[in-house]
């Protein structure tokens, strides 16, 4: 799972709030550190002569969309 949500850069909006929603605000920090950690690496890369658009490209939708997406398939 957390795979999936690195690859959407967490949550969309609409999912961030109904999570917040939820409670549970240490579970929510860990995901969302994990996420700060993985795009400041891809950021130290970028400064380290990478290139940010080959690093870094939000096309995938966040975990609950593409989930919902599959069951309306």
């Amino acid at each position: 799972m957390l795979k999936y949500f690195r690859e959407g850069d967490g949550f969309c909006n609409n999912h961030a709030w109904d999570l917040k929603e939820m409670g549970d605000a240490l579970g929510q920090s860990i995901l969302y550190e994990d996420l700060l950690k993985t795009m400041l690496s891809k950021i130290r890369n970028t400064i380290n002569g990478g290139s940010f658009k080959s690093k870094y490209r939000h096309a995938k939708k966040c975990i609950i969309c593409r989930f919902k997406q599959r069951t309306e398939d």
